[in-house]
């Protein structure tokens, strides 16, 4: 999973939850951290969930997960992310904020052979 920020504001103190509706889209297209990407055609599901019962659950292999979210006010004490099942990056407006676990190493299908 690759979750992607658009940080527009800070947020009011306290922890922010992110859980909610995010866009989705399988594969890793170039440009996805940035905050300028038109994700308007990525289909929406809402986290925390799982694969299981969408036609996404057979895939292996990178996926990214958008939210756009305003934060206004004094800035938050953490941002909460909805569970990571093996690993993420995260990107707030562009910029790689963190992340958990490993990242697989970067092969795309034209560099796999038979």
């Amino acid at each position: 999973m690759i979750a992607t920020l658009m940080v527009a504001l800070c947020a009011a103190g306290g922890p922010t939850q992110l859980d909610g509706s995010w866009r989705f889209t399988t594969g890793d297209p170039p440009g996805a951290e940035a905050s300028d990407l038109d994700d308007s055609n990525w289909t929406t599901m809402d986290l925390p969930g799982s694969w299981v019962g969408t036609p996404f659950e057979e895939h292996r292999g990178y996926a990214w997960y958008r939210k756009r979210i305003r934060l206004e006010g004094a800035p938050p004490d953490s941002l909460l992310l909805p569970p990571v099942n093996q690993a993420s990056e995260v990107f707030a407006n562009g910029t790689k904020v963190g992340g958990y676990g490993k990242m697989p190493p970067d092969v795309r299908p034209e560099q796999l052979s038979l």
